[in-house]
């Protein structure tokens, strides 16, 4: 049985210490350092973990200046954050968390519109009531004593 030759660095590990202070147990190239210790490719190995970032990042779909300065006080309010987050999550990736998030959008939508729909209803009927010459409490008293 023949073996292998062996080179001079075979069986050399890496001058660089891990994270926890050990001696790192990688294979050390012909200049005593691996790839993720020698100091002759840290611009590399940055340029490399910016490129990962680039690629990784996702710009916002969504106008963020659209949303409410003073936080949500209306209904208005809650509709224009659902507008945003919905152009949001269509940019984001088709799967089961995006599909989850659509549902629960138009979930939210919907108690939106119900809630602004009785809103308007019940304006609606303060005025009525305004203008023929009760207050809501008159008409609160009336409806008692009639019942």
């Amino acid at each position: 049985m023949t073996s292998k030759p062996q080179t001079s660095t075979a069986g050399r590990s890496c001058r660089g210490l891990n994270t926890s202070g050990a001696k790192c147990r990688a294979h050390a190239a012909s200049n005593g350092w691996c790839a993720l210790h020698d100091p002759a490719m840290a611009a590399r190995r940055a340029a490399g973990r910016r490129l990962g970032g680039e690629r990784h990042f996702t710009p916002h779909a969504a106008d963020a200046s659209r949303l409410p300065a003073e936080g949500i006080r209306s209904v208005a309010d809650v509709l224009a954050l659902l507008d945003y987050t919905l152009a949001e999550v269509l940019a984001i990736d088709n799967g089961i968390a995006r599909g989850r998030i659509l549902v629960a959008i138009g979930g939210a939508y919907l108690e939106a519109l119900s809630v602004g729909e009785f809103e308007t209803r019940l304006m609606a009927l303060e005025q009525i009531i305004a203008q023929r010459g009760g207050g809501i409490r008159d008409a609160q008293r009336k409806a008692i004593a009639a019942a």
